[in-house]
């Protein structure tokens, strides 16, 4: 039986889908699967509710599949096109393993949900500053290019001499003014090269190196991914699945390449016999403390439960650090945007004051 998928192929399902989807449609087969219903049909009556674009394909092709006799992890990683991450489908077939599906899309539900809040947290926090340094730079922009050089025309017309303040506004404007149109396709030519760069293996790698050791930016995304890091070990091994298993699924999950890397180094450590809080130990961008709590949950049998409890930790420690550097941007941004605004001023009215005097 050709499902959707194979008949217009895969470019039919694009676009990923989102924490907050991913993290109801968890929630609806945790529910219905612990009531009792198979998965065959827990799918299609999830497939029949279903109101969203992203997934409606792809849940279509699932109920196919599993009704032609495919477990319900084979199905969705058959059927994702993209649109589902690596972690939905293997953990999913740890839960079949272990006969304990319902309870591990419960958990699936917790952590997308979880990083959905996140990200919101933190676009949220960033959406003030940037929109009072757009607004601060249209404003400069008209200033620069339309009443500046009005003003130049009405001195040039009546004799009078310009305050060196004055001429320095004047000439910034003017070249801005005659090389708009160049400064335009360089800053675009420079935006496409630094894309194209950062989509090469290479430069995605360094970029994402580059993002963790950044001032203040750096301590938030290093405390972001170890947060998703320890969540996602918590989750995999609640789930049953071997810590090698679940350090190669989280190298593919997190967001920042370079920290992918590493996880794949802790994953070869691990592989060749040595622990995991050793092995944590010898990468830079883990800090001691998560080694320490790792050593300590594995000695416990606790693993899970610690780095759970890891997890909440840094994404707390996440959302202080972006408040905190809001909380100290917003001012020295203001004092930026004033002192620019005062040298326009100035620039401006200087020179009023002495076309009053040349009547």
């Amino acid at each position: 039986m050709k499902t959707i998928g194979d008949l217009f192929g895969k470019e039919i399902i694009s676009k990923k889908a989102d924490d907050e989807e991913l993290a109801l449609l968890c929630k609806k087969y945790s529910l219905i699967l612990g009531s009792g219903i198979s998965e065959g049909e827990c799918t299609r009556i999830i497939g029949k509710q279903y109101r969203g674009k992203k997934l409606q394909n792809v849940l279509i092709n699932v109920c196919a599949d599993t009704e032609n006799g495919a477990s319900l992890s084979e199905a969705f990683k058959k059927n994702s096109y993209g649109k589902i991450p690596e972690l939905f489908y293997e953990t999913i077939g740890a839960g079949e393993k272990s006969g304990n599906l319902s309870a591990v899309f419960e958990k699936l539900s917790e952590y997308f949900k979880n990083r959905s809040g996140i990200k919101k947290k933190i676009k949220s926090a960033f959406i003030y500053p940037i929109f009072v340094l757009c607004v601060a730079a249209a404003v400069i922009a008209v200033m620069m290019l339309y009443v500046v050089p009005r003003l130049t025309d009405i001195f040039t017309k009546m004799g009078g001499e310009l305050p060196a303040i004055t001429k320095a506004l004047i000439t910034a404007s003017g070249f801005f003014a005659d090389n708009i149109l160049v400064i335009s396709i360089l800053c675009a030519a420079a935006a496409f090269a630094i894309a194209k760069y950062v989509k090469t293996p290479g430069g995605r790698l360094r970029f994402a190196k580059m993002r963790l050791r950044f001032p203040v930016l750096g301590r938030i995304s290093l405390a972001n991914n170890i947060s998703i890091f320890a969540r996602l070990l918590s989750l995999l091994d609640q789930s049953g699945i071997t810590l090698n298993e679940s350090l190669g699924i989280i190298a593919k999950a997190v967001g920042n390449r370079y920290f992918g890397e590493t996880v794949l180094r802790l994953k070869s450590a691990v592989e060749s016999g040595r622990p995991l809080a050793l092995a944590m130990a010898q990468e830079e961008i883990f800090p001691q403390t998560l080694s320490d709590m790792s050593l300590i949950g594995q000695e416990a049998g606790r693993l899970g439960e610690i780095m759970e409890s890891m997890s909440e930790y840094y994404r707390e420690m996440a959302e202080r650090l972006s408040m905190n550097m809001i909380a100290k941007t917003e001012p020295a941004l203001m004092i930026v945007i004033a002192a620019v605004a005062a040298f326009i001023v100035f620039a401006i009215y200087i020179p009023m004051f002495e076309i009053y005097g040349l009547f």
